[in-house]
């Protein structure tokens, strides 16, 4: 079910990597699949010690957690860039 929900978002952000990263398009989508295979063998381990450790409910809801917290930094990462390419275009 993750996968089938992250299908949606991984062209989005290959696209975006390419577009960023123009002349280094290869070695940015490689990062990306190195990371993405880290997470998805990390991931679930250390999901596991975390519900042996504190139980299941909690391990559960790391998840959502996690992802708030990823959305935060991304509409974060994302204002700073217009407002650094606006401030770019108000210069020129």
């Amino acid at each position: 079910l993750a996968g089938l929900g992250f299908s949606t978002v991984w062209p989005a952000l290959a696209a975006r990597a390419s577009a960023r990263y123009p002349d280094d398009r290869g070695a940015a989508l490689g990062i990306m699949m190195a990371f993405s295979g880290l997470g998805g063998m990390a991931a679930p381990f250390a999901l596991g010690l975390l519900a042996d450790a504190r139980g299941l409910g909690v391990a559960v809801w790391t998840l959502p957690a996690m992802t708030a917290v990823l959305l935060t930094l991304i509409a974060v990462l994302n204002r700073q860039e217009r407002a650094a390419s606006g401030d770019a275009q108000r210069s020129a």
